[in-house]
């Protein structure tokens, strides 16, 4: 500060806000000039990201503005959130239809960018499969893109970290079974019983059917034995029949 003279004008308030930008200008935002007309600030700062911005400074009817600055980069990861939901489809076949999305912020609320969050179950007892992590673009959204989950018949969530940060999706499910992709004959129609073992049946022989399980990615269960319902060995061909 100096008056018409050019002499330096002690204890005047000068008062420091944003110009330029859209973003909050923080720290202390007055200072008293001393005895060689300064006036120092000491913590100021700037909230907003990505952009351009100025600061101007007021004592009285004089004003001035500092030259321009920036853009400044968002600050450490702060906030996690869910910007879009995973949805469950119909089967465990499929992978989830609506893939989930997480953004991550700043303090500020600024996205922040290559962050690495991963994703795990927070409820369920089946096992999710696909790319469990995914990096924060400029947006500050991390999108996971084939996720799945292989247990039938139960609800599940989905557990999102960053570090000391986390959030969990709503509760989804139940899926139902995928297509069978095997069958295992057994000695009950309950899942209490055993395996039965492979074996040779001498040809127009049968063996009794007490229980088949269709393995695909979960058990299903055929409630057996029907009457008139049998394992034969085809005499032509030597195949197990039913």
């Amino acid at each position: 500060m100096r008056d018409r003279n050019n002499n330096p004008v002690s204890q005047v308030t000068v008062t420091a806000s944003r110009g330029q930008g859209t973003g909050t200008l923080r720290g202390h935002l007055t200072a008293v000039s001393d005895s060689k007309g300064l006036a120092t600030f000491t913590d100021l700062g700037y909230n907003k990201s990505g952009e351009i911005f100025t600061i101007r400074f007021a004592a009285g009817s004089l004003s001035i503005n500092s030259s321009s600055l920036g853009p400044i980069s968002s600050g450490a990861p702060s906030g996690l959130a869910i910007d879009r939901p995973p949805v469950a489809g119909t089967s465990v076949d499929a992978n989830l239809p609506d893939q989930p999305r997480i953004k991550v912020t700043d303090q500020y609320n600024n996205p922040v960018s290559g962050a690495e969050v991963t994703v795990s179950l927070a409820s369920g007892p089946g096992t999710l499969r696909g790319t469990l992590t995914a990096v924060s673009n400029a947006a500050g959204l991390a999108a996971f893109t084939d996720l799945g989950y292989d247990k039938a018949g139960e609800k599940f969530s989905l557990h999102f970290t960053l570090g000391d940060l986390s959030v969990d999706s709503g509760s989804m499910g139940p899926l139902a079974p995928g297509a069978a992709t095997q069958l295992r004959v057994e000695t009950a129609a309950n899942g209490s019983g055993t395996t039965v073992p492979a074996q040779t049946l001498a040809a127009d022989k049968t063996l009794t059917v007490y229980g088949i399980t269709a393995i695909g990615l979960i058990t299903t269960w055929l409630p057996l034995p029907v009457p008139g319902h049998w394992l034969t060995r085809a005499a032509a061909s030597g195949t197990l029949i039913w």
